[in-house]
């Protein structure tokens, strides 16, 4: 028969179990439909959402031909007078936030959440209006309104969406199977789609406390990674020591740099996305050109740019206990991009003193 028969089992007191008087299709004797009432305390289901809100950018919604129109008109010539770094990034930030606002549209997410996809990416547009109906159909059955009809059309859409299901799910094997030469990242997206990646669980225990909410979550983890980190002495370096010197930092520079940021990588806790400077390469190297160049002749890194969005990712082990997580520190592409310039003019000084070179980006 090819059949597979789901089996339900919990370790819960049921309080009923009885035949069901309204089953939502028809029932033939080997397979009765069954009505099971589960109490269900709601004081011990632990809240995993947290009602704390934040607005973001909404860039799928933004008007990015009005934003390079806002950059294009903005004078930097403020940046120019400053002799601090820190003041120097904070005004560069400040311009483009508030280009950013009036081109981009702002959303309410809640913090702490991740949002999930409604449908897997391969769904076609026909199957989600079809599950959409067949849901709908779903719930004028469950609330004993449906006729002969609606329960005949409920079965023929129910088939027809398991059977689009199946043959959309096949397709896309193949297609992977077929373009794994050409499209590598295709076959490693589906790679990394079945894997199961804990999250962070509604508690966490670090040495003899347990602790449960979003912000104590976070501060535990922020406990426990600056305990384990060492601070290393301040190394006494000059900029012109020995025969080596940063030169100064060119627009051209810049702009290659730019162009080799890739525009699929996470957000750093500024909320530009990297697309945003490849977008307005010719209008931001400016600026960035004045800031990068400030630090050079400061010998100082903008403070702003020493933070990082943290992500503790589990090495091994009981998901709970915070000593099982190690950091993944998401950069800012402003420091991405200084780093990358830094690196390439130092790798241009010493390639030729050094006999095995690495690419880091």
């Amino acid at each position: 028969m090819k059949r597979k028969l789901d089996l339900v089992l919990s370790n819960m007191q049921i309080t009923s179990l009885e035949h069901c008087g309204n089953p939502i299709l028809d029932e033939d004797q080997y397979h009765p439909a069954l009505s099971m009432v589960l109490p269900i305390s709601l004081n011990h289901i632990k809240n995993h959402h947290y009602i704390n809100y934040e607005y973001i950018y909404d860039y799928s919604m933004g008007d990015f031909y009005r934003l390079y129109t806002l950059l294009r008109e903005v004078n930097w010539a403020e940046l120019e007078r400053a002799d601090n770094v820190d003041m120097c990034t904070h005004v560069f930030y400040q311009k483009v936030y508030e280009c950013l606002d009036l081109a981009i549209p702002r959303k309410k997410v809640k913090i702490g959440t991740r949002k999930l996809k409604s449908f897997p990416k391969y769904f076609s547009q026909e199957l989600k209006k079809n599950i959409k109906l067949k849901t709908h159909l779903h719930k004028q059955i469950k609330k004993g309104t449906a006729n002969f009809q609606i329960r005949n059309e409920y079965s023929k859409i129910r088939s027809t969406v398991k059977y689009q299901t199946a043959h959309e799910l096949r397709t896309y094997h193949e297609n992977i199977e077929r373009n794994v030469k050409t499209n590598p990242n295709s076959f490693w997206d589906f790679v990394r789609s079945g894997r199961l990646i804990p999250g962070v669980p509604a508690e966490v225990c670090y040495g003899e406390c347990t602790v449960s909410g979003a912000q104590e979550i976070a501060d535990t983890f922020a406990l426990y990674f600056s305990s384990v980190f060492q601070q290393s002495e301040k190394p006494n370096f000059d900029k012109s020591s020995g025969n080596f010197s940063f030169s100064k930092i060119s627009e051209m520079q810049i702009q290659a740099t730019i162009k080799r940021l890739k525009s699929k990588k996470a957000t750093g806790n500024d909320s530009i996305p990297s697309y945003i400077y490849k977008g307005c390469s010719d209008i931001l190297c400016t600026p960035l050109k004045t800031i990068f160049n400030l630090c050079l002749k400061t010998n100082t890194f903008p403070e702003v740019l020493k933070y990082a969005l943290v992500t503790p990712i589990l090495k091994s082990g009981d998901n709970s206990l915070v000593d099982n997580y190690r950091p993944i520190s998401v950069l800012t592409s402003l420091a991405k991009m200084f780093e990358n310039i830094l690196y390439q003019d130092i790798l241009s000084s010493f390639m030729n003193k050094f006999s095995i070179v690495g690419q880091i980006w």
